[in-house]
């Protein structure tokens, strides 16, 4: 389906879920990557825990060959700043186990759900193949001294035609983003 013919809500909001809970931001990330082909997001704070709040619909998304991109600012995990790490190498041993969860839509789904290794390699792999881009950026002022952070809150997502979904408002790409904190996202598309 066409993200032109899907039905999203022009507003989410985290503290309105308990009596609309159509708006809850998650179901937005979920219907919107379940019917995309690429994603670009600009944030403030990235981590890669979201994805198990959006597990099924990401697997979808990469499953098809889906590609995104996170620009974010420079405030990662210790398991995050690992994964973009281009020294560490996946071993070859694990590579096959990687490839055949990939292939297979369920198991991918069952390790987006989990943050552990396997979930790691998995990022690691696909960051490898380039379907996932993680990209730290350092806000610097005209005298190249750094200054402030990011903190957009902005993503545009497309489909095969590119038709587009745009949204922006409060909520980072991360678990608290998703579910934690008191975050609201507006949308608008082609």
């Amino acid at each position: 389906m066409s993200l032109k013919n899907i039905e999203i809500q022009t507003s989410y909001d985290t503290k309105v879920i308990n009596s609309e809970p159509e708006r809850d931001p998650i179901l937005f990330y979920r219907n919107v990557f379940e019917h995309s082909i690429r994603a670009d997001f600009h944030l403030g704070y990235f981590s890669t825990n979201a994805i198990i709040n959006i597990a099924a619909s990401f697997a979808s998304f990469i499953k098809k060959g889906g590609r995104v991109r996170f620009i974010t600012n420079e405030f990662l995990s210790e398991k995050d700043v690992e994964l973009i790490n281009q020294e560490d190498i996946i071993d070859h041993s694990d590579v096959k186990k990687i490839t055949e969860t990939i292939q297979d839509a369920e198991e991918l789904e069952k390790t987006f759900k989990k943050v552990n290794q396997h979930f790691f390699n998995c990022l690691k792999y696909l960051i490898e193949k380039k379907q996932i881009d993680i990209i730290p950026v350092l806000c610097k002022d005209y005298n190249e001294k750094p200054n402030g952070m990011s903190h957009y809150k902005i993503a545009f997502f497309y489909d095969e035609t590119d038709n587009w979904i745009y949204s922006s408002g409060s909520a980072n790409f991360s678990f608290g983003g998703m579910v934690k904190n008191g975050e609201k996202i507006e949308t608008e598309k082609s």
